[in-house]
């Protein structure tokens, strides 16, 4: 008999409802299409209002000094597989092509700011997509909440298409880590698929994850992510195997469990503000050794839940896994903060976006294991408590993003692209047409280059 036709045996079946969750199968009807705009409309203009009012048409370093240079200068095609940093960058790249081409240059910064805000609220929506079956609808609600304030994201990563890469790779997870079913579900886990792996092949780490899904589901659907995943990641090795690379520095391990606790674990649970006050008030070691009390309870709540904590195992592995490889990668420059100063809570806080948004979701994941069961199964002053208490937690978990929801100096006494492109248009008025002018953007010291005859007429 062939094996694709037998049936899977018991230990695949529990596999795949374990790590991957339920099959789920609905059908796309307006009401759905209007949630789903919805959600993703009022994402974006959370994100995009994380930026001061004066940093929102702001072009900030390689979103106006590398893709829109690169798109105002060259083909897309020869940009779109023109690795920066050693990878490709598909998001960026398209986000600034079409910027180049339809946006008047006055308005560069808030279209790119526009691009990296819809890409953060469109990962959003995944979490809450992909958690249909798996979490209780109060909680996927929570979760997607959580990923729009999540604390690190006033900082550098705000609306920044060049950093989205990092957002796309949590998309990546959901589609990974999760079951196919309507048609609609499954198209969109290969699109954030093909987005992410061709933004950053750092996203190889969930490499295992794939070869799970092959063992645990056999169906041709539910593999369609991994064939997505598999051709992309052939460009981007393609593309990275014709760059030079830095050698790996040495990692102290101790020194990476220290800063995975005070980076991710307390970053997420505190905020960058109230983390850093407290590892000034009281000391980093501390601090590491509560944040190590919280991860602790964290994973003891996954294990007495097992039977049910996959999706929760997952993203907390996940998160630990990544944060080692990125650590180890950035080792030098990550480990450089002041030790006890308090900047080392969001130090290169770049780096731990994903290695967050994994933790805050392996979080929800054990909040929904404890108090889910309890809220629907429960009845009169008992459920009406239980409420309370989840009511309560979802707070505490908020609270730090809203507290850093936005950071008013961050970006803050940096040239307006509006300024800049009028600085640009006075520069030009004596150059041939096909000379490139520099515009200046944020950070201090960076620029976008446009040629003089696109400076005048647009």
């Amino acid at each position: 008999m062939n094996d694709s036709l037998a049936p899977p045996t018991t230990g695949r079946l529990r596999l795949a409802g374990w790590l991957f969750g339920p099959v789920v199968r609905s059908g796309i009807g307006w009401r759905t299409v209007a949630l789903v705009a919805a959600m993703v409309v009022a994402g974006t203009g959370l994100t995009l209002l994380r930026l001061p009012a004066d940093a929102r048409n702001l072009l900030w370093a390689e979103d106006g000094g590398i893709f829109l240079t690169d798109a105002f200068a060259h083909p897309f095609l020869q940009n779109l597989f023109d690795p920066y940093a050693g990878y490709m960058h598909l998001i960026p790249r398209i986000s600034a092509q079409f910027v180049s081409g339809f946006v008047p240059l006055r308005h560069l910064g808030l279209a790119m700011n526009l691009c990296g805000a819809a890409v953060w609220s469109i990962v959003a929506l995944s979490a809450f997509v992909f958690t249909r079956g798996r979490l209780w609808i109060g909680f996927r609600v929570l979760l997607w909440l959580l990923v729009l304030l999540l604390p690190l994201g006033s900082h550098e990563v705000a609306t920044n298409t060049a950093n989205s890469h990092w957002f796309l790779t949590f998309g990546l997870f959901w589609a990974v880590c999760s079951r196919g079913g309507g048609v609609a579900r499954v198209v969109f886990a290969c699109c954030l698929t093909v987005a992410a792996v061709l933004s950053d092949p750092l996203t190889l780490v969930f490499a295992p994850f794939l070869v799970a899904r092959l063992f645990a589901l056999r169906s041709l659907r539910e593999n369609a992510v991994t064939i997505a995943f598999v051709a992309s990641a052939v460009i981007q090795l393609a593309v990275v195997l014709s760059t030079e690379r830095d050698d790996v520095p040495i990692v102290d391990p101790g020194g990476l469990g220290y800063l995975y606790l005070i980076r991710v674990v307390l970053t997420t649970l505190a905020g960058p503000m109230w983390g850093g006050w407290l590892v000034f008030v009281i000391g980093g070691l501390v601090t590491a050794v509560l944040a190590g009390v919280a991860l602790a309870l964290l994973i003891a709540g996954l294990v007495a839940r097992w039977g049910r904590a996959g999706l929760g195992v997952a993203a907390l592995g996940s998160s630990i896994v990544y944060f080692v490889v990125v650590a180890s990668i950035t080792w030098a420059y990550s480990a450089s903060a002041p030790p006890g100063s308090g900047t080392d809570v969001y130090w290169a806080g770049r780096y731990w976006v994903l290695s967050g948004l994994l933790f805050v979701t392996a979080t929800v994941a054990v909040v929904d294991l404890w108090l889910s069961p309890l809220l629907t199964r429960t009845r009169g002053r008992r459920r009406v408590l239980v409420g309370v208490v989840a009511v309560v937690v979802a707070a505490l978990l908020i609270a730090p993003g809203i507290h850093d929801y936005r950071t008013p100096g961050y970006k803050a006494d940096n040239l307006q692209t509006s300024t800049g492109i009028e600085l640009g248009i006075a520069a030009c008025q004596n150059e041939p047409p096909d000379e490139p002018v520099k515009i200046a953007i944020a950070p201090a010291a960076q620029y976008l280059v446009v040629p003089c005859e696109i400076v005048l007429t647009r």
